[in-house]
């Protein structure tokens, strides 16, 4: 085998300088490559251990995200159950002030009603008795 490796690149007449960075190129690549086998072998025998590490601590996390899940969930239902309650409050509320406003209403018909009975009734009365309604209101304002 000879001391200078062949040429290695094409055209025949290769200059030592593209050789040189052919060699260069090749011995780094040759180097990444025996890296990546260390490192291989260094993950082979202790990779298992710390993945089981991390698989703890992710558990613990895991577990610790679901409690807090759990506590919100039950805040958020309670907030919800609260809202409820208040709301069903306002309802009865509205159903009683309701009922109030019908009430009230209803009593403001009736009083009309009875105010324009007692009307036509006075105008009876005016009638019957004779009486000039203009002359009634002029004594009333004197009086007062």
């Amino acid at each position: 085998m000879p001391d200078k490796p062949l040429a290695l690149t094409a055209g025949g007449g290769a200059s030592q300088l593209q050789d040189d960075q052919v060699l260069r190129n090749a011995k780094a690549q040759n180097e990444h490559l025996l890296f990546r086998q260390i490192n291989l072998e260094l993950m082979d025998e202790y990779a298992a251990e710390s993945y089981l590490q991390r698989n703890k601590q992710m558990e613990a996390l895991l577990t610790e995200a679901e409690k807090e899940l759990r506590k919100t969930k039950e805040a958020v239902m309670e907030v919800h159950a609260s809202r409820k309650r208040e709301q069903m409050k306002a309802g009865e509320k509205l159903k009683q002030l309701n009922h109030s406003w019908v009430q009230m209403v209803t009593n403001n018909y009736k009083m009309e009603i009875e105010n324009r009975q007692m009307e036509r009734d006075n105008a009876k009365q005016v009638k019957r008795l004779k009486l000039d309604p203009a002359k009634l209101e002029e004594k009333e304002d004197q009086e007062n």
